[in-house]
Formats: structure tokens, C-alpha cells, sequence
């Protein structure tokens, strides 16, 4: 009876010892699991917040960097118009304008060394009504009409280039690489009546090509487009922008791209030969989603299989078509 009862007991032992130790163990793993899941939950906000907040940094470094030549050239715009103003007021010279002009012109852009170029078209005798007199006249910035189409480059920091823009040349609206009309920096501002940022586009500066884009002004009287003028601008920082901030972002294992309004790469951390294609040439699988965010100018956190995406949109310059 003895052994009976002790053999009992040690069996109910046994029984309980079991039992609290696997009810122990499943309390271990079903809290392990709810941290692991919380944690997993922290992160993951964590890093959605991080990367919003590095895409505003990046944001608002660029936009600074567009700012710089918008103000810069909305400025000289305003000159211009004061300039044809007061050669109007004074009945000055038609040949002392243009010669004015394009003096202005090239002291402007010389005393700016971050400028690629800029130029300053203006439409048929809307400069002085004067236009047959110039025809051919490429040192006072007058084209094959005559009407003044100035285009002064900066390869390097204080070499200057000047051409004329012929007309053939205003009215070309094949398609560049990016698919978009070569004159679009003349006629965006003119059709639009507003300051224009253009798609990335490659262009030759001093012998290289060089990821550029220009920022196109409207010159209005009296509520008419009278002519354009415009800034030319390297986007060589953009590229340089994400790569740094690539680097401090989780040591460089994800990574940046700077895209415009028209799904273009301005900017893309992992392949520098990529830039100014579409969208579909680094994001092949999810194209057609970021390209509809991209244009659209939405904010979103995307998750494509083991990949977190966050696409922050800004605007380079007021009133601008959003950048991403």
C-alpha cells in the first residue's frame, strides 16, 4: 500500500512538474512570439519614419539647389523686361539695345559660375519691332529673322560661348532621348505662361556629356508672352546627393533615386548610367506603379516582397510639376 500510494504520488508529481513546465514553455513562446512580432512591428515603423525623414532632408536639399538658380533667374528676368522698358520710355537705339542685351546677358551668366548657360529668345518684333534690320546679326544676338535669340554657354567657369538660335532650331520639336520635345525649353514657358523645370536631358558641356536641366521663365506684357528666358543647370549634385545619402542609410544596403515629374532618373545610387531613362530601367518589376506615383506626385510606403520603398514627392521650385 505503501509503495502503491508513494508510486502514485510520484506519478501526480511527475504529471504536475510536466505540465507546468510545458505550460512555462508555451507562455516562453507565445511571449517571445508577441516581442518578436512587437519588435518586428517597432522596426519596421522605425525604419518607414527614418526613411520619410531622409527623403525630406533629401527634399529640401535639392529644392535648395533649384531655388538658388530659380531666384537667380527670375531676377535677371525681371531685368530684362526693365531694360526693354526703359529703351522703349527713352526711344533708345534698336542697335544699342541688342548690343545692351547681349552684354547683359554675358555678365550675368559670367558672374554666376554655377550656370551651365542661359539664354533669352524673344518672339517676332516683340523686342524692338525691328527684327528684318538684324537678320544674321550673331554678335548682337539676333538669329536668321533678325529676332533676338541669345544663347550664351559656360563650359567651365569664366569661358564663355555665344550663338545665335536660328529658327529652325526654335521650331524643332523632335523627341530627345527623353522623350521629350527638344524646344520644350522655349515653348513650355511661352504655351504655359509658367516657369518651367525641364525633364533631365544629356547634353555636351565642354567636350563631355553632362546630366543637365533648365529652368524656363515666361517674359509677360500686358498679359502677352513676349519672349523666354532661361537657365541652364548641371543635375551632376543629384547624382552626387544620393550617393552620399545612400551611404549613411543602413551602410549602403538600400537605395536612392531622385526621379522627375516625368519618371525620368535625375538621380539612381546603384547605376550612374541609368540616369535620364525611364522608371521601367531600374524598377522593371514595379514600373508601372511607381511611374503612376511618380506623375501622380503621391506619397507612399510600398512593400515589394522583402523590400520597403517610401516615394517622398517635392516640388524643386513654386508651382512646379512635383519631383520624387
Amino acid at each position: 500500500i505503501q509503495w502503491k500510494i508513494t508510486l502514485l504520488a510520484g506519478l501526480c508529481l511527475l504529471a504536475i512538474v510536466t505540465l507546468l513546465v510545458g505550460a512555462s514553455q508555451y507562455q516562453s513562446s507565445r511571449s517571445a512570439a508577441l516581442v518578436d512580432k512587437a519588435s518586428s512591428s517597432m522596426l519596421e515603423e522605425s525604419a518607414k519614419l527614418r526613411l520619410q525623414a531622409r527623403g525630406e532632408l533629401q527634399a529640401m536639399r535639392i529644392q535648395r539647389y533649384f531655388m538658388d538658380a530659380y531666384q537667380y533667374g527670375k531676377g535677371f528676368s525681371r531685368q530684362i523686361l526693365f531694360l526693354r522698358e526703359q529703351a522703349e520710355k527713352r526711344f533708345l537705339d534698336a542697335f544699342d539695345l541688342r548690343e545692351d542685351l547681349t552684354r547683359q546677358v554675358r555678365t550675368s551668366l559670367e558672374a554666376n559660375p554655377a550656370l551651365l548657360g542661359l539664354y533669352l529668345v524673344f518672339e517676332p518684333n516683340a523686342l524692338d519691332g525691328k527684327d528684318e534690320l538684324f537678320a544674321d546679326q550673331a554678335e548682337l544676338g539676333s538669329n536668321d529673322a533678325g529676332r533676338f535669340s541669345l544663347y550664351w554657354a559656360q563650359p567651365t567657369p569664366g569661358q564663355l560661348e555665344s550663338e545665335s538660335m536660328t529658327e529652325q532650331l526654335l521650331g524643332d520639336t523632335t523627341p530627345g532621348a527623353n522623350g521629350v520635345a527638344y524646344n520644350a525649353w522655349y515653348t513650355c514657358p511661352r504655351e504655359t505662361r509658367k516657369t518651367c523645370v525641364l525633364e533631365p536631358y544629356y547634353d555636351e558641356v565642354g567636350g563631355q556629356q553632362t546630366l543637365m536641366t533648365s529652368i524656363a521663365f515666361p517674359l509677360e506684357l500686358d498679359g502677352k508672352v513676349i519672349g523666354v528666358m532661361g537657365v541652364d543647370i548641371s543635375l551632376a549634385s543629384l547624382q552626387q546627393i544620393s550617393l552620399e545619402a545612400n551611404r549613411d542609410l543602413y551602410d549602403g544596403q538600400g537605395h536612392i533615386s531622385i526621379f522627375s515629374p516625368g519618371a525620368l532618373l535625375a538621380g539612381h545610387s546603384r547605376d550612374q548610367s541609368l540616369l535620364s531613362l525611364p522608371v521601367a530601367r531600374a524598377y522593371a518589376e514595379h514600373a508601372s506603379e511607381l511611374a503612376a506615383l511618380i506623375k501622380a506626385g503621391g506619397q507612399a510606403e510600398l512593400h515589394h516582397g522583402d523590400m520597403l520603398r517610401v516615394v517622398s514627392p517635392f516640388r524643386p521650385i513654386p508651382d512646379a510639376q512635383p519631383w520624387s
